[in-house]
């Protein structure tokens, strides 16, 4: 079958005369090779993400929560503050219960945010606290995984079933958790799989099937480069680094010194600028 066809590649277009079926379905081959390696790259930093994060939290959780808290103690006070110094200006009689409640109803959602982070330090203990993954497993992880993907990730095929989809989902979570026993099952279910290529004989469906390829990968290029240089990624070199660990702890510390500092500061004025309780 011939076809006069022209194919645009992202940043790369060009024109081919009577370009048969053949060399088409060479080029979606040559494509999805392309993109299957982002997809693997995209998957693995992501992956490298949640154990750094962790790691992150495991090093420096505890520290941050502090700093956190004694931060929103400041700028409870400083609306206090403000507060007291309106009510003094329009000569109103300040009412410290209700100031104190106004208060609190608007920094409530400080507290769901520290409860987040305390959510998530707890994980990353827990992470940190988990068995390492024998070497051997984790390779076989990586290969059954790269194996599978060609057939279940929706990116890889112009259509995708419901099953096919399931799978996907399902390979993704044993992958992420080093679960190599979710993986055969995969690999089990996978093998009953039966994908219809039937529109492989359609030049006009395999040519724009190469063009969304392409454009999913230049994609997944941008996607992989903001997450290389996104947290935690960007705090890898720190957390190899003993001497810098021990460095950003210290600076951690000395902030919230600091602002302990400034916030004593600012409890000594709300003493001066609140009404004495008796008066209340």
């Amino acid at each position: 079958m011939r076809l006069h066809v022209i194919i645009k590649l992202g940043r790369n277009s060009f024109m081919r005369d009577n370009e048969t079926i053949e060399e088409l379905i060479q080029k979606l081959q040559k494509e999805k090779r392309a993109l299957l390696k982002w997809i693997l790259a995209k998957a693995s930093m992501l992956k490298e993400a949640v154990a750094l994060e962790a790691k992150y939290l495991y090093l420096f959780g505890k520290a941050l929560d502090e700093e956190f808290q004694v931060a929103i103690c400041i700028q409870k006070n400083k609306r206090m503050l403000d507060l007291y110094q309106k009510a003094y200006e329009k000569e109103e009689y300040p009412k410290s219960e209700e100031i104190e409640s106004k208060v609190e109803e608007e920094f409530f959602h400080f507290h769901s945010k520290r409860q987040e982070m305390l959510e998530n330090l707890d994980f990353a203990i827990f992470f940190m606290n988990l068995e390492a993954v024998p070497m051997d497993i984790k390779q076989e992880i990586d290969k059954q995984y790269k194996l599978l993907l060609q057939k279940l990730h929706p990116d890889l095929w112009w259509e995708t079933s419901e099953k096919q989809q399931e799978l996907y989902s399902l390979l993704q979570r044993a992958f992420d958790t080093n679960d190599i026993e979710l993986i055969h099952h995969v690999k089990e279910q996978a093998k009953r799989i039966k994908i219809r290529e039937e529109y492989l004989q359609n030049p006009k469906v395999v040519a724009d099937w190469i063009n969304v390829l392409s454009k999913k990968q230049e994609e997944l290029q941008d996607q992989v480069e903001f997450i290389k240089h996104s947290f935690p990624l960007n705090q890898k070199k720190i957390l190899d680094d003993p001497a810098k660990v021990k460095s950003v702890l210290l600076e951690i510390k000395q902030a919230t010194e600091m602002n302990q500092v400034k916030n004593r500061v600012l409890e000594e004025e709300l003493e001066k600028i609140q009404p004495a309780k008796t008066l209340q």
